[in-house]
């Protein structure tokens, strides 16, 4: 008789779940970085990075994202995004007055650092 591990499952489809929803935060907020004229670009001059940085950012941002998607890609993504996260962290405590807590930064790198907990384990459970 086999057994079922639904738990095993659970943790894959619910991990599958905040993988493709950070696909979609990270491709879209990485698409809203290709607009020169945009608020967005704006905040990146008055930071003193600049458009090309922008670019670079809104770049990584849907890079990531779609790796994301794959298995065999997905410790590329997690260190790209989480890269970016950090980056963008940081802005947000050196410009604390006008950006405040960088909560949803903190919160996506969580994610990301949780679905690399999650692959690890279950490549650990293969070998």
């Amino acid at each position: 008789m086999k057994t079922v591990n639904t738990q095993g499952k659970l943790i894959t489809v619910l991990e599958l779940i905040i993988r493709i929803s950070l696909f979609l935060v990270f491709a879209i907020a990485g698409s809203g970085k290709f607009d020169s004229q945009s608020v967005m670009a704006e905040n990146f001059i008055r930071w003193n990075l600049g458009i090309p940085i922008m670019f670079f950012v809104g770049f990584s941002e849907i890079l990531g994202a779609v790796l994301l998607l794959f298995t065999k890609t997905l410790k590329y993504a997690i260190i790209l995004l989480s890269g970016v996260m950090l980056g963008a962290t940081g802005i947000h405590f050196l410009n604390w007055d006008e950006m405040g807590f960088p909560g949803l930064n903190l919160l996506l790198l969580f994610l990301l650092m949780l679905i690399l907990q999650v692959n690890l384990k279950l490549l650990a459970r293969k070998l």
